[in-house]
């Protein structure tokens, strides 16, 4: 408040909060410099929880930098990233979880985006705190029982029954690819089907350029090759994936680097949110993997002859040429058809927080009372760090901020 009253001569020496006041902003010397609007903010009224006096200043360059620059010399520092949110966690105006939600909502670029962050403010961070406040309530159940044992002697206490479903909560919200990866990437759809049936063309000819190598000899594709893209306004990661063959049962160097590959196909396929499995159409039909389940079938080669062992395409097989492009745009109205909303991720900090919490909980199912008592103070120790803890090891929170916020 100093720094402003020397630059804002018509702030009144008590401002109303939340009230705009016009002045000019004079430098050093009273030399008016811009015109601006300041309103102030009482502590705890603000969004740090501290008195903040906000000034809306002509937002050309060189206006700007002269401004920062009395400022400056009056003491005053720009920002660091996140530093505000920082200062409105250590404050008590929002929590870990609210941050996180924050920036994902300060960096969001599509609708998806902004349904993720949407979900990491509304029901995910409900969820989160619901599954902390019950584990804690647990703790205080076997802490009773502990320190009073002739009184809970003989009664059923839940605490012990609620450690496998607190543990498979904790699992079931660590799982799936994280708030970040999401943000980066979107949807992920996989390509996946035998060898030679045109994959990696295909993964081409959708993402519009040469990103996955392409040879007439079947099994060219070792890695999982992944790129982005948009369809009808959703950031989709596509990724082209090792083929499979009829016959799994082959041997050799060849082999094994396409069994590696095969592998990290399905490993991406774990986490796709569209499974895509692609045949040549001019060939007899390979079944998919078992245990794995396809979301959309494509026959792609509809420029050559069709396989007479083939029976007739059902409407819900697309069928396309990835060497002429012929159907390429209805599989992409297919593919976005197929994907819904983007929700029920955590941040990697979450996840971690989630998986430590897990691996506590588990090791109290094992053992007795006072085994159980203190794995399950270890598990919400843990689930306390989702909410808040020490602000200097939480620094990848506020880095995902841009300089200020």
């Amino acid at each position: 408040m100093a720094i402003a009253r020397r630059c804002l001569p018509a702030l009144p020496p008590s401002p109303e909060p939340r009230r705009l006041y016009l002045s000019a902003f004079v430098e050093a010397t009273g030399e008016p410099l811009d015109e601006v609007l300041a309103a102030f903010f009482r502590g705890p009224h603000s969004y740090s929880g501290e008195d903040v006096v906000e000034i809306s200043a002509h937002g050309g360059p060189a206006v700007v930098a002269a401004l920062e620059a009395v400022l400056a010399g009056y003491g005053a520092r720009r920002a660091t990233r996140g530093e505000f949110t920082r200062r409105a966690v250590r404050n008590g105006r929002m929590d870990l979880v609210d941050a996180e939600a924050l920036a994902a909502l300060l960096s969001a670029e599509t609708n998806s985006d902004l349904a993720l962050a949407r979900f990491a403010a509304g029901t995910g961070a409900g969820e989160l705190r619901l599954l902390v406040r019950e584990a804690r309530d647990a703790l205080a159940e076997a802490r009773g029982s502990e320190d009073h044992p002739l009184e809970t002697s003989g009664e059923t206490l839940g605490w012990r029954t609620a450690l496998g479903g607190l543990a498979r909560r904790c699992e079931e919200l660590a799982r799936g690819p994280s708030l970040e990866n999401r943000l980066g990437e979107g949807h992920r759809v996989v390509l996946l089907g035998p060898v030679n049936a045109g994959k990696s063309s295909l993964f081409n000819r959708l993402v519009g350029t040469a990103r996955a190598l392409v040879d007439a000899r079947p099994g060219t594709t070792r890695d999982a090759v992944s790129a982005p893209l948009m369809l009808e306004g959703r950031r989709v990661t596509l990724y082209d994936t090792a083929g499979f063959r009829p016959d799994q049962g082959d041997v050799g160097t060849a082999s094994e680097l396409e069994r590696a590959g095969r592998e990290l196909g399905l490993s991406a396929a774990r986490d796709a949110d569209l499974l895509v499995w692609v045949e040549d159409g001019s060939s007899a039909s390979v079944p998919p993997p078992d245990g794995v389940r396809i979301g959309l079938w494509v026959e792609n080669k509809e420029d050559l002859p069709r396989a007479a062992t083939r029976a007739r395409a059902a409407p819900e097989v697309a069928r396309v040429s990835a060497s002429s492009g012929a159907g390429l745009e209805a599989l992409r109205a297919r593919i976005a058809g197929h994907l819904g909303p983007l929700v029920g991720t955590r941040s990697h900090r979450q996840q971690r927080v989630l998986q430590g919490a897990a691996t506590a909980l588990r090791e109290a199912q094992e053992g007795p009372d006072d085994w159980a008592t203190a794995a399950l103070e270890r598990a919400v120790t843990e689930l306390g760090w989702i909410l808040g803890g020490d602000l200097s090891v939480d620094d990848e929170v506020y880095q995902r901020f841009c300089i200020g916020k």
